[in-house]
């Protein structure tokens, strides 16, 4: 099993959760962790899964959870999902939930997600 990598960052007025490896019941506390710790009042925060390598239904979890306290912080979530974050977010049907976006560049930019609240898809 691959380690669980993450790291928080400042980029172009977001806040950004760099994640790398696999999440699931064993690591996905450690996500939800760095979600919180990434929060600032009225920034956005980009949780960028693209290294994900494996993605379980706890991960899901705690992007829901993220999710659902954003009007708390009066900022966004916006998901870069890697493609086994995309599959667990499709099947769960959880992209008319989630912005999800299709690279950092384009969450940095904001605007219409792929997908979720405000998609033109």
């Amino acid at each position: 099993m691959q380690r669980l990598e993450i790291a928080v960052s400042t980029q172009g007025g977001c806040r950004i959760v760099d994640v790398a490896g696999e999440v699931d019941l064993a690591t996905c506390r450690q996500l939800a962790a760095a979600l919180d710790r990434g929060r600032e009042p009225g920034v956005p925060l980009i949780a960028d899964l693209a290294d994900v390598t494996f993605f379980d239904a706890s991960g899901l979890h705690a992007l829901l959870a993220a999710h659902d306290s954003s009007a708390k912080w009066g900022a966004p979530l916006r998901v870069v999902p890697s493609g086994a974050v995309g599959l667990v977010i499709h099947v769960a049907r959880a992209h008319y939930t989630l912005a999800v976006f299709p690279d950092r560049r384009r969450a940095l930019e904001g605007g219409a997600a792929m997908t979720g609240p405000g998609a033109t898809v």
